[in-house]
């Protein structure tokens, strides 16, 4: 049984308005992206799974949320068969109010059944498909439970006598993540294969690196050499392939706060 938690504002669970058409359309129009060839079974005849991402709905592309990364690779690496469609943010439709009043994605259907929030999705997910199983890792979510608030901060900071102060505080909560890195023998906080915290992690230290590069001209320290091997060794993982939307696009997501 799925519990709330009390970091996430969204509705752990909803089932499906059946009257709404507006969702049985959205449901069942062609696919973004059918991931079906891994097991020869043909996705269009039985829809099961659908996952609705950030993206460009039109032109079938994959948006740079990186919580909406978090689902996408925990069902990659579970070989899960899904479809995948997108929200346009700037034209969210009618039917995604109605599942989650909060208007945010990642949002999961599974048969009838909606399932919103990343975390609550990862968990939804190991619970009801566990073979292969991406473990939860409390330990693990400790150790980057704070990079992206830190990345943030350093990020968005415009005074020069707190700059250094916000570049340290990054380094802490990356130094964290390395020395567990290390503690484990990696390449991944779940050894040889992802855990939930790499899945959660991994998307965020895209967005930093990427952002922080262009904007701060600023890169990962040569002093935290497991995490530049971690985030290396993600990259040549196919289920990092299969959701990787580019660093132009996390570019433009990050850009309109610096035009």
């Amino acid at each position: 049984m799925l519990a709330l938690r009390s970091h996430t504002q969204c509705i752990a669970s909803v089932v499906s308005p059946l009257g709404s058409s507006a969702i049985k359309r959205c449901f069942l129009s062609k696919p973004s992206r059918t991931v079906s060839d891994r097991r020869g079974c043909n996705m269009a005849a039985k829809a099961s799974l659908g996952i609705w991402v950030k993206g460009d709905p039109e032109n079938k592309v994959l948006g740079d949320c990186p919580f909406s990364h978090r689902a996408l690779l925990t069902m990659e690496e579970k070989k899960l068969e899904y479809e995948r469609d997108y929200i346009d943010f700037a034209k969210k439709p009618d039917w995604l109010l109605e599942v989650n009043p909060e208007g945010s994605v990642p949002v999961l259907k599974d048969g009838e059944k909606w399932v919103v929030d990343s975390g609550t999705i990862v968990e939804y997910l190991e619970e009801n498909y566990p073979l292969p199983s991406v473990p939860a890792d409390e330990e693990g979510d400790q150790a980057t439970g704070g990079v992206f608030k830190a990345f943030r901060e350093f990020l968005f900071n415009k005074e020069d006598s707190e700059e250094k102060e916000k570049e340290a505080a990054l380094v802490v909560e990356l130094a964290k993540v390395d020395a567990l890195l290390k503690k484990r023998g990696g390449p991944f906080l779940g050894g040889e294969s992802f855990n939930a915290a790499d899945a959660s992690v991994l998307p965020k230290l895209y967005h930093m690196k990427t952002a922080l590069g262009e904007y701060k001209k600023w890169t990962i320290p040569d002093s935290l050499p497991n995490l530049l091997s971690y985030i290396a060794k993600a990259a040549e993982r196919p289920s990092w392939k299969n959701t990787d939307y580019g660093t132009d696009m996390i570019l433009k997501g990050w850009g309109k706060h610096f035009s």
